[in-house]
């Protein structure tokens, strides 16, 4: 008898389960990033983590749970090119820093997802400001001028946050790389095309089990992953597309300050590049020929073009520095519809993503945002947000902390009232 209770709340249980995994936002400006129109009065159906429809007119299904956007935006969550966010806790805490190899053989081989950490209340943080997904890179190696390899994350809550390993080499050059390693910017240029022209003709087979990770330069060779150089300068650009022409491999630009002397050649290639947020004014000699609307003419050239956010900003403002850099990209030239795509679709194709993620149509990911006012302008806030649709927290621990130590007092943070 008790069993058969127990087998019948658990059906119970289950069928419950499954209504709640259809929902219907309703009465949404949906951004499809599909076309360059807001659909108005649309609604979004999620069934099983995934976008089943998107349009104006659809009835939502009777076991669908209801959620009423109000006529507010609704876009694909927002996406950071490049950042180190789930290794950097505080930048002057060394402890808290996991994404360089300091030490060891380890070189382009280096993987960062090892370390990563969901509980991160960067993570958290970052979420409050619409970020579902980035590109989490290594900051260094002793191999220059490679770095290591990248991962892909979802912000999703979870004890696992790793989407994919492995999923590019990087390198520095130039003023990215320090003169303490690798030699001069020629030497490194050098040390580069030997390290490919090295994996293009060694035909030993490696001992490690063939797996994402393994023989990272093969694969760059073999255009399964893409090589990302850290360039600002020109010259250091050129080379980057004199690599593709040479090698016929997929490149990205990280940085790219002067990309626009080089816009049509980077658009003719199809290299992505990954912009500074905050790189309108040059910070160091490589950056001399920085300039606002960089993005406006890498965008009008054809080049798809992500944001990161750098210095202190880089992993502990990984959400609002890349909504930043859009506004100030499209105070700057950038189209409003380039400026979405930059945060949403443009930084899922650079990284191979767009299988899954960065628009709203069905079979993608439901990674969703309701925002309260217009995406890229910064008083706007996210309301409301699903990832793999999932409904997560936006209270973040600065939210915790006003409530701890100012209890009464709701007009520090409008997260709040969360």
């Amino acid at each position: 008898m008790k069993k058969s209770i127990f087998v019948f709340l658990a059906c119970l249980g289950s069928t419950s389960l499954g209504h709640a995994q259809t929902k219907a936002i309703i009465n949404a400006r949906a951004i499809t990033v599909t076309d360059n129109e807001v659909i108005e009065a649309a609604t979004i159906i999620i069934r099983d983590g995934e976008i089943e429809a998107i349009g104006a007119g659809i009835i939502a299904p009777d076991d669908a749970e209801i959620i009423d956007a109000g006529g507010r935006y609704v876009s694909p969550g927002f996406m950071n090119g490049a950042t180190q966010l789930g290794l950097t806790e505080v930048n002057s805490i060394s402890g808290t820093v996991d994404h360089s190899a300091s030490g060891g053989d380890l070189g382009v081989t280096f993987d960062v997802s090892y370390a990563l950490n969901s509980n991160s209340s960067l993570i958290t943080l970052a979420r409050t400001d619409g970020l579902v997904r980035a590109l989490t890179i290594p900051g260094g190696g002793v191999a220059a001028p490679f770095d290591g390899m990248g991962a892909a994350i979802t912000l999703r809550q979870s004890d696992d946050i790793l989407e994919r390993r492995c999923l590019a080499v990087f390198a520095k050059v130039g003023g990215a790389s320090s003169s303490a390693v690798g030699g001069s910017r020629a030497a490194q240029w050098q040390n580069l095309r030997m390290a490919l022209d090295e994996a293009a003709s060694n035909e030993k087979e490696d001992a490690t089990p063939e797996n994402e990770c393994s023989n990272p330069l093969k694969k760059v060779l073999s255009g399964e992953r893409p090589l990302a150089i850290h360039a600002s300068r020109e010259s250091d650009i050129r080379q980057s597309v004199k690599l593709v022409d040479d090698y016929g491999i997929r490149v990205n630009i990280i940085g790219g300050a002067e990309a626009w002397r080089v816009a049509d050649e980077i658009a003719q290639r199809n290299i992505g590049v990954v912009l500074d947020a905050y790189g309108g004014q040059p910070n160091t000699f490589d950056e001399f020929g920085a300039r606002s609307d960089n993005a406006a003419i890498l965008a009008a050239a054809g080049v798809k073009i992500a944001f990161m956010a750098t210095s202190i900003h880089y992993s502990h403002d990984a959400g609002s520095g890349i909504r930043d850099a859009a506004g100030f990209a499209a105070a700057f030239g950038l189209s409003w519809e380039n400026a979405i795509r930059a945060l949403t679709i443009n930084p899922s194709e650079i990284w191979g993503l767009e299988d899954q993620y960065g628009m709203i149509t069905p079979g993608q990911s439901a990674d969703l945002v309701i925002w309260s006012g217009d995406p890229i302008e910064p008083m706007s806030m996210a309301e409301r947000m699903w990832i793999e649709g999932e409904e997560v927290s936006l209270t973040s621990r600065q939210d915790l902390l006003t409530r701890r130590y100012f209890p009464k007092n709701e007009i520090l943070s409008p997260a709040y009232r969360r």
